[in-house]
């Protein structure tokens, strides 16, 4: 079958965070695992395909948008001419953006099937089919597995109740089919299917000032990429959503299968930083330790940071050193509140101040940047003015 991805355009707020690209490294797991299974892959970004002069334009009570107009979107549709259009929906801030552009790919061709899958799509599949029209199919949680299954059952050689991991209107009402277990083996997963984008057209964009993360210009930020190493999280802080679509078990890559991603993207797309996007990189602190040594010893000679934050009680002045001599230009903790009460109560944090301010002076007497999560406004909190 011809399979089109899509990001879809996101609208944002005057004032606030100005609007980024980054590559769309869920799309392009999915695209790998289609390839796989046979199917012809085709991924758009509708935030890098889209004519920059017309971002930031100003839509009604201060709202902008990012990417391309639907317009835009209908005739690469059209063009493609797909069995079917994947929609990812990453933020539930954004889910009208995708609900926008499921209904764009049904204005072209109604027969085209529009599947939908992302964080709040696993969380809430109502959204897209009991306040939409225009959505066929929901994948909730991981779509490796999930949506080669789902195409399986469009082309009548499954049955659609034993596919696990979606939801779907029958008869007028809402199916939501078993819950998917969790990918255990993620080495088995091909990498993500970086050519089937312009990787140049992210590092043009990193290059303007529009990085999907914050790399604040340390040497070689312009050609700087998205990882993940690791899936989910075994920590209970209250108010991460992970555990909904990733769940509380750590899964994770084999450490010579993430120096050998490392090694493909820099010879294939020459890639100078990396942001591991993992949500809790460091928990394994000996697959951590040997990832580090692994950078080290093959000289991969790249810089990296750890955007979603590690845990400060993880860290200590030798694993410091090593994340230095790797390349780490700049870690994120979780602190969330300096109140102990509040943080091991409320928040479910179990982490000591004590902690925090030992790891502070350790980056900065080794060189590291560092940069901390907080979180405002907890019952029990206090003002200090």
């Amino acid at each position: 079958m011809d399979i089109l991805l899509i990001k879809h355009p996101t609208t944002h707020f005057v004032k606030t965070a100005p609007p980024v690209s980054g590559i769309p490294l869920g799309l392009l797991y999915v695209a790998s695992a289609l390839k796989k299974a046979g199917h012809n892959v085709h991924v758009y970004d509708a935030i890098v395909g889209a004519d920059e002069s017309t971002w930031g334009v100003h839509c009604n009570n201060g709202v902008y948008r990012m990417g391309a107009s639907m317009d835009e979107i209908k005739k690469i549709i059209d063009e493609i001419n797909p069995d079917v259009v994947g929609i990812g929906n990453q933020y539930s801030s954004q889910a009208d953006n995708a609900i926008k552009t499921a209904e764009a790919v049904k204005e072209v061709k109604r027969e085209i099937k529009v599947v939908v899958g992302g964080s709040h799509a696993s969380v809430m599949p109502s959204t897209f089919l009991d306040e939409c029209n225009a959505v066929d199919y929901v994948v909730m949680r991981e779509g490796e597995i999930t949506i080669p299954e789902l195409l399986d059952s469009i082309t009548g050689h499954r049955d659609i109740t034993t596919v696990k991991g979606i939801a779907f209107k029958k008869d007028g009402k809402l199916v939501v089919n078993e819950q998917r277990e969790f990918i255990k083996i993620l080495d088995a997963l091909p990498l993500p299917a970086y050519e089937l984008v312009d990787m140049e057209r992210y590092f043009y964009f990193n290059e303007q000032g529009k990085d999907g993360r914050e790399t604040y210009r340390y040497p070689g930020f312009e050609r700087s990429v998205s990882m993940i190493t690791s899936r989910g999280c075994p920590f209970n802080c209250v108010f991460c959503s992970i555990h909904l679509g990733m769940g509380r078990g750590f899964r994770a890559h084999s450490v010579d299968f993430v120096i050998k991603h490392i090694k493909y993207l820099k010879e294939t797309y020459h890639i100078k930083h990396i942001h591991f996007e993992d949500d809790n990189f460091s928990f394994d602190m000996s697959r951590f330790n040997d990832i580090l040594e692994g950078m080290n010893e093959n000289n991969l000679n790249i810089t990296w940071d750890t955007p979603n934050g590690v845990r400060a009680d993880y860290l200590n002045e030798d694993v410091l050193k090593k994340c230095a001599m790797s390349g780490c230009t700049y870690l994120r903790i979780g602190v969330e509140s300096a109140n102990m009460e509040v943080s091991k109560k409320i928040i479910r944090k179990h982490l000591k101040i004590d902690k925090v301010i030992e790891t502070a002076k350790l980056c900065n007497k080794i060189g590291i940047d560092l940069e901390a999560f907080y979180s405002i406004g907890f019952p029990g909190e206090k003002s200090t003015r």
